[in-house]
């Protein structure tokens, strides 16, 4: 039997997409983790910033629900050419409130808001009850930085279902990095 030889120029060939979609799988892996570190870091930072506020009372001078309605347009094409438009509406409800900061060493200064990240919703209901819960002229305990006493807050609650967002990130990108480092071993 005579040895056969074997053309290396096809198995390179061959190779050389899978080493490009090894590079594009790591590549936006590496993006997405990236990314969710991030997010992580900023939430974690307010998080902890949060904390620190010293304790006061606030007396509410005004309240509103704040509505901000986004308008989203995309073209689509038809399979015969044409085009239409469709259009999206969103709309988010946010607490706000003005009031007055009484700090511990009796000085008094003006802010507005509710909570550190100023979150929204589209739930309108669940938004207007936070409203709901403050009267305007009475007080209640709310938190300010002691260095910027106007920057203050009703709530110290932290919405935990934000660390959904950097968790999604970190799972798609730890499922594409591990895809693209899998493929590079196999064409090793």
């Amino acid at each position: 039997m005579e040895p056969q030889l074997i053309d290396s120029t096809f198995s390179l060939e061959s190779r050389r997409p899978n080493f490009w979609l090894s590079v594009i799988f790591t590549g936006i892996g590496g993006l997405f983790l990236l990314i969710a570190i991030g997010l992580s870091l900023f939430f974690v930072y307010s998080y902890s910033q949060l904390q620190s506020y010293t304790a006061g009372q606030c007396t509410i001078t005004a309240k509103q629900l704040l509505q901000q309605t986004q308008q989203q347009s995309e073209t689509h094409t038809r399979s015969n050419g044409s085009t239409y438009t469709t259009t999206t509406t969103i709309t988010t409800y946010a607490p706000d409130f003005q009031f007055t900061v009484h700090t511990a060493n009796g000085r008094i200064y003006s802010a507005h808001g509710y909570d550190q990240l100023n979150t929204s919703s589209s739930d309108q209901f669940s938004e207007q009850a936070i409203v709901d819960q403050f009267t305007v002229g009475q007080t209640y305990p709310c938190w300010y930085n002691h260095a910027h006493p106007s920057q203050a807050v009703l709530t110290r609650q932290f919405d935990w279902f934000l660390l959904f967002i950097p968790g999604l990130f970190f799972f798609i990108g730890g499922l594409f990095f591990v895809i693209g480092i899998l493929s590079f071993r196999r064409l090793q």
